[in-house]
Parts: C-alpha cells; sequence; structure tokens
C-alpha cells in the first residue's frame, strides 16, 4: 500500500525513513488553525486537515499528517517568523518546562475519518542568558521549529531533560506512528536504519528513547541503553530506581538482562545515552555483567541525552581486568 507524508519537514521524514518506511513526500498547503488554550485540538484539526488534502489528490494512498507545538501555561508556540520572535521564545521557555504536543492522522484508501492519535511530551528547558540564546540561533536556523528550537540539532544546548517520546518532540512519535500504520498493514520495507543513518546513530537513537522511559524519581537522571546482538535485534533497556537505593537497576543491565531473558547470549554493540554535558557511562557493576557476555572488543558507544558529545570505548578499555570463574 502506497504511503504518503503530507509534511515538508525533514526531520518526519528522517524520523519516518530511519524506521524503515518506503513513503513519497507531498506537503499540504492547508491553512492551520490556532487555538491557544487547546493546543489538541489544534494539533489534531491540523494533522488531519493536513492529511484529508492530500488523500484528495491521491484516493489510492494511505496519507500520514502530523502537527506539532510547543505549550506552556495557556500560550501556544509555533514557528518564529524571525529572529527577535525566535529569541523571545527561547528566553520565555528559559529554565521552565513546558509540553510538546503532536497529532497525527491516518487517513487510509476509502476512509472517511482518519485515524488519528496526540502524544504529549514534557520538555525542560536550561537556564539561558541572552548570549546563551544569541549562539543558539547562530547554530540551528530556528523558523521551521515549534518553539525555535530543535532537540536533534544542538539540543542539549538548551534541553536539560525530556520525560515522554523522544521523537515526539523532534516532531513525529514514532512509538504510535509505528503502531498505527501496523493496524492498518503498513510496515517497513528494509531493516531500520537500512539506507539512512549509520548503525551507529540508529543505536544512539534507541539508546536515547530508552532513556524516556527511566523511572529516575530520586535522583532525576535518566539513562537508556541499547543492546545490539549479534543477529541485529536491538534490546533497549532504562534505569528504574527504587526507594531502598540498593535494589535501582541501571540502564545497562536491563538491555542484556531482558536479551538474556530471551536466550540471547551474543552480542555486537551497546549504546549508553544520558547526562547533559558529559555521556553516561556504565558503572562499575554493569561493565563487569557486560564482561560476563561480551567480548573485550566490543564497542560501547556513549552519548549525552541531546546526542551533542558522542565518545567511544571498547568494553576492554572500561573494564581491563574483569572478575571471571
Amino acid at each position: 500500500m502506497k504511503l504518503i507524508l503530507a509534511s515538508a519537514s525533514p526531520r518526519r521524514r528522517r524520523l519516518l525513513s530511519e524506521c524503515g518506511y518506503a513513503f513519497d513526500v507531498e506537503p499540504s498547503d492547508v491553512p492551520e488553525i490556532r487555538i491557544d488554550s487547546d493546543p489538541v485540538k489544534t494539533v489534531v484539526g491540523n494533522a488531519s486537515a493536513k492529511a484529508g488534502a492530500v488523500a484528495m489528490l491521491n484516493p489510492g494512498a494511505s496519507v500520514l499528517g502530523a502537527d506539532t507545538v510547543v505549550w506552556r501555561e495557556g500560550r501556544l508556540l509555533g514557528k518564529p517568523r524571525d529572529i527577535a520572535e525566535a529569541a523571545e521564545m527561547l528566553a520565555w521557555l528559559s529554565g521552565r518546562s513546558h509540553t510538546v504536543f503532536t497529532g497525527v492522522a491516518l487517513l487510509a484508501p476509502g476512509a472517511e475519518r482518519p485515524t488519528v492519535r496526540v502524544e504529549a511530551s514534557e520538555v525542560v528547558f536550561r537556564e539561558l542568558s541572552a548570549e546563551d540564546i544569541v549562539a543558539y540561533i547562530g547554530k540551528v536556523a530556528p523558523f521551521d521549529r515549534a518553539g525555535a528550537y530543535d532537540l536533534s540539532d544542538f539540543g542539549e544546548i538548551v534541553v536539560s531533560e525530556v520525560i515522554g517520546s523522544y521523537s515526539n518532540v523532534i516532531g513525529l512519535p514514532m512509538e504510535a506512528v509505528r503502531a498505527m500504520l501496523s493496524d492498518a498493514g503498513i510496515r517497513p520495507v528494509r531493516p531500520e536504519g537500512a539506507d539512512g543513518p549509520s548503525g551507529e546513530e540508529v543505536l544512539l537513537r534507541a539508546a536515547v528513547g530508552a532513556a524516556s522511559h527511566a523511572y529516575a524519581k530520586y535522583s532525576g537522571f535518566r539513562v537508556g541503553a541499547a543492546l545490539l546482538s549479534a543477529d541485529g535485534r536491538v534490546f533497549t533497556g532504562c534505569n528504574v530506581e527504587n526507594g531502598s537505593f540498593g535494589l535501582t537497576n541501571c540502564a545497562e543491565r536491563t538491555a542484556v538482562f531482558k536479551a538474556v531473558s530471551e536466550g540471547v547470549r551474543d552480542f555486537a554493540a551497546i549504546a549508553i545515552a544520558g547526562g547533559a554535558d558529559t555521556p553516561a557511562y556504565p558503572c562499575g557493576a554493569c561493565r563487569q555483567v557486560l564482561a560476563e557476555f561480551c567480548q573485550p572488543s566490543m564497542p560501547v558507544i556513549c552519548c549525552t541525552l541531546g546526542m551533542g558529545r558522542v565518545e567511544r570505548f571498547t568494553l576492554g578499555a572500561l573494564l581491563p581486568q574483569s572478575f571471571a570463574l
């Protein structure tokens, strides 16, 4: 079944492509609505209108429409019109949390109404000085980004934490989109990441996505891990804290235990995402657990949650003398 993305966003196109889907791009030029008091109605209305307009011109295709807004304290932020408005938006978000809403509408051939999903993620901003804002705008063209920032492009400069779907903040909640497409009988046509970003980048993004599910009630420090098996499967894990601190489980061990419980014993690489300025590195216990199942030459790739800083090691370099029986 032909799939059309009714969006000109390069980030939505990248996310959909990274997951292995084949699709055409046909942006819609329908006027967007804006209801400051109701961000959900805004994104649902815009996503449905975009999908509907493109579907009218392509009656035999399934059409995916999406709309993303930034919302805080009754104010809805779309794309800034100029540098001054971009700077004002970033200053207003500085040091505070806000919610990113994305509405997704999938209209199948012959359907009267689209299937609609709405995803909400909370984003916590760093304290930004006027100089920080000017420097960030100089690095990122903010004019096609809701709220004047992009999580995947120097996002670590302005964002300290994401609670919820990471890809939703980028513009397309892939967890929901994959479920919608699967229900409609649309499945990837190639392995995730093929003909797109490198395998390392796909693994890092999986680790970042896993961090959004972390249960970090006590430390507030979210970590995600993505473990690549030798047969190409990816097992993700996040840190799960407990009021009895000794019962806390790290993201790396969560991923390893998940894989081992599925009968997997042979691994090719692991990516770990955590931290804002400096990547999260595996603790000593996790290094020992990894050494139980992995070769010393296995790559260990660590990145910040915004993927602005990436460091690469081998397991043997991180744990030169592991314990063994």
